[in-house]
C-alpha cells in the first residue's frame, strides 16, 4: 500500500519530490535505462505528437530536467558517447516515413476520386412505410409549433 502510494508521488511530483527548492538532485544517470534519450538530448517525439492524429501515446521514460541541463553542458565529444542524438534522428526518422506513408495514402485516395467510394442506393420505401413517415414528420412540425408557443 505504502509503495503504491509512493509510486503516484513519483509520477505526480517526481522522484525528487522531497528536495530542498532550488536544489539540483538527481540520482539518475545517463545510462539509465528509464531516462528518456530523446527529452535528454532535445525534446520527447511522445509531448510533441500528443493530442494530434500521430499520438503515439505517453512516453514511458522519465524525463529529468536536472539530467537535461547537464547534459546541454556537456562537451559534444563525451555527448557523442552516449549516442542519444544518433537514436533521436533514428527516431524522427521514423516518424517521418510513418508521416509521408500517411500522406501518400491519402493523396492515393484523393486521386481515385469519388466513384471509388461504394454508394448505397437509396431505400425503397413502401406505400405503407411513407405514410407513417409523413406522419411522424407531421407530428414533430406539431410539436415544434407547440414548443415555440410555449416558449414564448
Amino acid at each position: 500500500m505504502v509503495e503504491a502510494l509512493r509510486t503516484e508521488l513519483d509520477i505526480l511530483m517526481g522522484n525528487n519530490r522531497n528536495a530542498v527548492p532550488g536544489q539540483e538532485v538527481t540520482g539518475r544517470d545517463f545510462r539509465d535505462p528509464q531516462i528518456c534519450p530523446y527529452f535528454t538530448c532535445g525534446f520527447c517525439p511522445a509531448e510533441i505528437f500528443s493530442n494530434t492524429r500521430n499520438d503515439k501515446g505517453l512516453c514511458e521514460f522519465i524525463h529529468d530536467d536536472v539530467l537535461r541541463a547537464r547534459y546541454e553542458k556537456m562537451d559534444p565529444d563525451d555527448r557523442s558517447r552516449y549516442g542519444f542524438e544518433r537514436r533521436f534522428l533514428r527516431k524522427l526518422n521514423e516518424y517521418l516515413e510513418d508521416l509521408e506513408q500517411r500522406i501518400q495514402r491519402g493523396h492515393e485516395r484523393l486521386e481515385s476520386g469519388p466513384e471509388a467510394v461504394p454508394v448505397e442506393e437509396p431505400a425503397v420505401l413502401t406505400d405503407d412505410q411513407r405514410q407513417r413517415l409523413k406522419a411522424l414528420e407531421d407530428r414533430v412540425a406539431e410539436l415544434l409549433q407547440l414548443a415555440e408557443k410555449q416558449g414564448e
